[in-house]
């Protein structure tokens, strides 16, 4: 909708410590008003869930590529219908400091550009050439 944006995370899923991520959105959005972003990008910022005095700083980073091993866990709702809830775990996070995965594991917090519009535009004119009749 054309307003700057960003996403905060904290890298847990039990015991989260809200503070360090409260503490940094309070920062960034600030300087994101003042400094504004590309048209369709916005901020995914990921933040260690430790002590703010154990957060080694801040990195820009690159989205990592980090493989799933996937589970899916059968549930029910509260009507007793049947859903599924994708689990797993990363089988190969990425663990250099330009990368999401590795910032925050080594306690930085981890801000990732990115843009919504996911088309492949150096491929398009190769795919407009393949023989794509109907």
């Amino acid at each position: 909708l054309g307003m700057p944006s960003f996403a905060i995370s904290l890298a847990t899923y039990k015991n989260p410590i809200f503070g360090p991520a409260a503490n940094f959105a309070a920062k960034l959005l600030p300087l994101v008003i003042k400094n504004d972003l590309p048209a369709r990008t916005f901020l995914n910022v990921n933040v260690p869930n430790v002590p703010e005095e154990r957060i080694r700083g801040v990195q820009v980073t690159n989205q990592g590529m980090a493989m799933y091993d996937d589970n899916y866990d059968t549930r029910k709702d509260p009507r007793h219908r049947t859903y599924y809830w994708l689990t797993g775990t990363k089988v190969n996070p990425d663990d250099g400091i330009e990368n999401d995965d590795g910032a925050i594991s080594k306690n930085y917090i981890s801000i990732t550009p990115l843009q919504y519009d996911l088309t492949n535009y150096a491929f398009l004119d190769r795919l407009r050439k393949w023989n794509l009749e109907f």
